[in-house]
């Protein structure tokens, strides 16, 4: 694919994400690192899928625009956006199994 065709709005959305990611990282390993006391009081279902979901978020936010910068430059461009909006589903999935 030739680089005129590439998505600009997806490049604009990779810096930015790339940057707000990056900012995010050092909370979500905070998080991670705690995240084992959620166990003090038992553990529960919900204890260890919070334990899993924040143990494996800073994965997520490292890998996700890592992953997604290597599909827009390989001009896979609905790659690029689903890997790039894939941090973002390790909250929204920890919200809607902890809501049931």
């Amino acid at each position: 694919m030739r680089s005129d065709q590439r998505d600009k709005g997806l490049f604009w959305c990779l810096v930015v994400g790339s940057i707000l990611y990056l900012l995010a990282l050092p909370v979500a390993v905070v998080v991670a690192m705690m995240s084992p006391m959620a166990s003090d009081s038992g553990l529960t279902t919900g204890a260890q899928l919070f334990i899993f979901t924040a143990m494996t978020f800073p994965v997520a936010i490292v890998l996700g625009p890592i992953l997604a910068w290597i599909a827009y430059v390989s001009g896979w461009n609905r790659t690029g956006w689903a890997l790039l909006l894939l941090p973002v589903a390790w909250p929204v999935a920890l919200l809607a199994a902890m809501s049931v």
